[in-house]
């Protein structure tokens, strides 16, 4: 995700995450340095073969609600923001549109004053 959304491609996590830390929301970053920290025993094994650290189901959850949570911020939120946009864009073209044909028409006549 990391690579896909922010365009980095480092040799290592750690380089990509260095990369988008004053790119990215400080909280998104604390909690996905957080994931890399348990997440290195498993991608490093042969550092310390005697350290295992069990994950409970619960913070096998909250490890998911993080990829749920960059999932929303970064691709669900960007995506509803150029809907949005383009939506927008597209109201300023037809009311452009709508403006040039009027001011092209004959003008209409001037309703008379009501007679007294």
């Amino acid at each position: 995700m990391i690579r896909d959304y922010w365009g980095v491609s480092k040799n290592t996590l750690a380089n990509e995450l260095k990369e988008i830390e004053t790119k990215c929301d400080a909280d998104v970053y604390q909690a996905m340095m957080a994931v890399k920290s348990v997440g290195n025993i498993g991608a490093h094994p042969e550092r310390d073969i005697s350290v295992i650290i069990d994950i409970e189901p619960g913070e096998a959850k909250q490890l998911l609600d993080l990829v749920h949570l960059l999932d929303q911020e970064w691709y669900v939120a960007r995506a509803h923001k150029r809907a949005r946009l383009a939506s927008m864009t597209a109201l300023g073209q037809v009311k452009s549109a709508e403006q040039k044909q009027a001011g092209s028409a004959p003008a209409a006549a001037a309703p008379s004053a009501p007679k007294i």
